[in-house]
């Protein structure tokens, strides 16, 4: 089986990009597709400019954490605190000094984002995109009343025969439909994709949770007809989707579908005419009447020595990477969680205590910051192990390299200080 707008992540397997093609019915010419392109880049620019700066914003966001965990070391200490910063004084400064510069980059990008909407090169920018896409809709077609859909775009491995492939990772996409000479037409402003009508065989339920974190829809995610179909807040902000739907159809032998959540059923049996699957009641109030979890078998660590191929890295670090897991096994995720952080913040920690308790005169200076930056490195490579649980490890090389570069770093540190 093949999700349209998927990825197929099986081994051996090349992205099915290629077999998309079959459903394209129409594109824009490169001009077109160049000129529209550039005005989605001038309203980024346009909206980075008048935002903080990508190295502010991570400036921000480093010095909140470090400022909290040095700020409730300080506060949890059961010294007075003249003692403590008699003992450990830098441990005052950082706090201080990262809860300051993060406290008022905060403030600057909050104002920032309040006003934006309002800034001139921000409106242009808006103008003439909304230009260039209608000339694109002209080009391609596109009914004005093409429905806004949330699509889901999969990154997936196929499993064995009488199984539904395994889900990897989700990103939602806000696409528009609507219904041509018998065929289901989606598109994303620069192709058509059409799906004959006729090789459709139902609209199924597919209990697996994905994560779903991107919002396009106008009303709050809070609403209850998002959470009777299965959409997972956490603070207030989507976070995952239970179980989520979709059209299938079939192609030369070939079982297709097109994943959508489950509040878009509405609009696909009214273009489709097909009926749609009875949803597991679930609600702000609610548990469903049967787990909605994809059967992955048990969790065991993967273990190798390379950076895996073939695997999106970088989205292991996004907001969300660990939804899928923590939907399946949510106790066994808050205790890997837990671990996890022990293991990182022990050596970070561990250290500058184990100095103050086994050499109260030592000279508490820069070697001191060696051995707290080699502690976090040691920490890294173990919380890489514990990463091979939620099947995210990066690695042999990664947790060597980081035990021994922390290590040293930790021993040199601590030699020089005696």
């Amino acid at each position: 089986m093949k999700y349209l707008f998927g990825t197929d992540r099986s081994k051996g397997t090349a992205d099915n990009k290629a077999d998309r093609q079959l459903y394209k019915i129409a594109e824009l010419p490169p001009a077109l597709a160049d000129t529209l392109a550039q005005k989605n880049a001038a309203l980024e620019r346009a909206v980075r400019k008048n935002s903080l700066p990508i190295v502010l914003s991570a400036i921000k966001h480093f010095c909140l954490v470090i400022g909290l965990i040095f700020g409730a070391s300080v506060l949890n200490a059961r010294v007075t605190p003249a003692q403590g910063y008699r003992n450990a004084p830098w441990a005052y400064w950082i706090a201080g000094v990262c809860l300051l510069v993060g406290g008022l980059l905060w403030l600057i990008d909050r104002v920032k984002k309040k006003h934006l909407d309002e800034k001139a090169p921000v409106k242009e920018a808006r103008k003439a995109l909304r230009a260039a896409v209608r000339s694109a809709d002209s080009y391609l077609s596109i009914p004005q009343d093409a429905k806004d859909t949330d699509i889901l775009m999969l990154e997936y491995r196929q499993a064995d025969k009488d199984e539904e492939p395994r889900i990897l990772a989700s990103l939602p996409v806000e696409l528009r439909l609507f219904k041509r000479d018998g065929m289901l037409c989606i598109t994303d402003g620069n192709a058509v994709h059409a799906i004959p009508c006729a090789s459709m065989t139902g609209l199924r339920l597919v209990e697996s949770s994905v994560p779903f974190l991107d919002w396009s829809k106008s009303d709050p995610p809070n609403r209850e007809k998002y959470l009777r179909c299965g959409l997972k807040l956490q603070h207030g902000n989507p976070e995952a989707l239970r179980y989520f739907c979709a059209l299938e159809w079939e192609n030369g032998g070939e079982v297709w579908q097109l994943a959508f959540p489950a509040w878009e059923l509405p609009l696909f049996e009214e273009l489709t005419g097909l009926k749609r699957p009875k949803l597991p009641v679930w609600s702000s109030e609610k548990k469903a009447e049967k787990p909605a979890y994809h059967r992955d078998g048990s969790v065991r660590p993967v273990f190798y020595w390379k950076l895996p191929k073939g695997e999106n890295i970088a989205s292991w670090f996004a907001p969300g990477s660990d939804a899928m897991f923590k939907l399946r096994h949510p106790k066994l995720y808050v205790l890997l969680v837990v671990i996890g952080l022990f293991v990182l913040l022990l050596p970070w920690f561990g250290f500058p205590l184990l100095e103050l308790a086994l050499i109260p005169g030592a000279n508490h200076n820069a070697w001191t910051l060696l051995g707290l930056c080699g502690g976090f490195f040691v920490g890294v490579g173990l919380f890489n192990i514990i990463g091979a649980w939620l099947q995210q490890y990066l690695g042999h090389w990664v947790t060597i390299l980081c035990l021994l570069l922390g290590g040293g770093m930790v021993a040199a540190s601590w030699l020089l200080m005696i």
